[in-house]
């Protein structure tokens, strides 16, 4: 499976206040998915408020699941405030998780407050590699920032590697700025290799 159950995504200019829709919820997959169950995608202006869909919960999945179950990215000129949505919760996975239950991520110029989202919560995988972190952020914002922490309350029945860490910031920035906490109350059963840090920031006041 690919591209599917996905939020719809949105490309243009919204006048008033934009939200994208959430990745799927309550399916069985029996196989391999890729590209599905996230969050709606934002590209382009709003001059109001901005929220992205968070990805898909509740769902069971018997196959891998690469590039799956995150917050919807943006990467857009925002005039208000910006929230990008967590990643999916209360999945079950009979398979590993690459790329997967991240926050939305998000690139661009915001003039009011950005908030990126969580790394998922609740689920269970095989495995996790770049997975279940909170959302990155990478350009400019007038305002404060917080990014997602890692994931919480989540099994991996495997090895982790670059997941559950908080979202980091590379930008400028005209507020506070605070990233995210490492994921935490998770259960991993293997070896675990540059997972579970705080965001880290590489960034310029202004």
């Amino acid at each position: 499976m690919t591209g599917s159950y996905n939020g719809a995504p949105f490309n243009g200019i919204a006048q008033t206040s934009a939200t994208t829709g959430r990745g799927g919820d309550d399916n069985k997959v029996r196989g391999n998915i890729r590209d599905s169950y996230n969050g709606g995608e934002f590209r382009g202006t709003s001059y109001g408020n901005t929220r992205t869909g968070r990805g898909g919960s509740a769902n069971t999945i018997t196959g891998d699941v690469t590039g799956s179950f995150n917050g919807g990215a943006a990467n857009a000129v925002t005039y208000g405030n910006t929230t990008t949505g967590d990643g999916g919760s209360a999945n079950y996975v009979d398979g590993k998780a690459t790329n997967a239950f991240n926050g939305g991520a998000y690139d661009g110029i915001t003039h009011g407050d950005l908030r990126t989202g969580n790394g998922g919560s609740g689920n269970e995988v095989d495995g996790a590699n770049n997975s279940f972190n909170g959302g990155k952020y990478a350009g400019i914002v007038y305002g404060d920032v917080k990014s997602g922490d890692g994931g919480h309350d989540n099994v991996v029945n495997g090895n982790t590697k670059d997941s559950f860490n908080g979202g980091a910031f590379d930008g400028y920035v005209g507020g506070d700025v605070e990233t995210g906490s490492g994921g935490s109350n998770n259960d991993v059963s293997g070896n675990v290799d540059n997972s579970f840090n705080g965001g880290g920031i590489d960034a310029t006041e202004f």
